[in-house]
């Protein structure tokens, strides 16, 4: 992960992908609530701080199996209702402000259905590039 932000001495940041860390990022849960979970509600804000040419995003999975974040050998689900497409793509790399409307998608959410997580299992969700080669700082969300 990487922490990105607009002008030099404004505190407020928000955390994603960029060269500094291309990959992905995400979280484990562990189910401690009693009782199996059935749906998961999860919401987000993306937002773009630079611009490259082509349009990328961001993609959201979860899996039930996984024993790591980046486990290769897990089955891992995307849902497609929590994508996140870049606003703007322009001819040349160049920054932006995450801030602004026009480059920010807020209330990006969906509940996923169909679950069955046992009390005391873990699962993870986590985001990724829509285009892994292109790894410059350009989505972000807090």
């Amino acid at each position: 992960m990487a922490s990105f932000g607009s002008a030099a001495g404004i505190s407020e940041r928000s955390f994603g992908l960029g060269y500094q860390a291309p990959g992905g990022f995400g979280a484990r849960f562990r189910n401690d609530s009693g009782s199996n979970i059935t749906q998961l509600a999860v919401s987000y804000d993306g937002e773009q701080w630079y611009r490259g040419s082509v349009t990328v995003g961001l993609t959201v999975e979860y899996s039930l199996n996984a024993v790591s974040l980046m486990d290769a050998g897990a089955v891992w689900t995307e849902v497609p209702e929590l994508y996140f497409a870049a606003p703007n793509a322009i001819g040349i790399w160049a920054n932006g402000d995450g801030n602004l409307a026009a480059n920010r998608e807020d209330g990006i959410s969906h509940t996923i259905g169909g679950l069955n997580i046992a009390d005391g299992q873990t699962f993870f969700i986590r985001w990724g590039p829509t285009v892994p080669e292109k790894d410059w700082p350009l989505i972000m969300f807090r």
